[in-house]
């Protein structure tokens, strides 16, 4: 069984960490102007956002949160830790959709979709894959 594990999307991360940085900016900027309920709303909502950031980071590092294909299927663990397992039969198509600089990988299922974000091929899996029988 040849195993496939999809690489770190590491746009992902930096885009998140961007979009929390300018959150943080506006929110310190606007901060000094004014003390308001909604200004520490944005500070709280940017500190949340790093610490998602960092923590799913970190288990996608050590290898805790993964994304595997296979010949027999996809194997995943998702944002709360559950193991998931997709039969290879079950999956129609791989699809990566690039928006905004930011790969997103759409698995399509006979029932539903699932979207990867912090996940995605490279050319090179991409080519794997397709040896493998999924089409792409």
């Amino acid at each position: 069984m040849r195993e496939l594990p999809l690489s770190i999307n590491k746009s992902f991360y930096i885009t998140l960490c961007l979009l929390a940085s300018l959150i943080w900016g506006f929110g310190a900027l606007s901060f000094n102007l004014s003390s308001s309920s909604f200004n520490h709303f944005e500070l709280f909502i940017a500190l949340i956002i790093v610490l998602f950031c960092a923590f799913h980071l970190s288990l996608s590092v050590s290898g805790q949160r993964k994304a595997v294909f296979c010949a027999q299927g996809l194997f995943y663990i998702n944002a709360f830790g559950q193991r998931r397992y997709v039969l290879a039969e079950q999956i129609t198509a791989v699809k990566v959709h690039s928006f905004l600089g930011l790969k997103i990988t759409r698995v399509s299922l006979q029932q539903k979709t699932l979207l990867f974000f912090a996940f995605n091929p490279c050319k090179k899996q991409l080519a794997i894959l397709r040896t493998i029988g999924y089409s792409i």
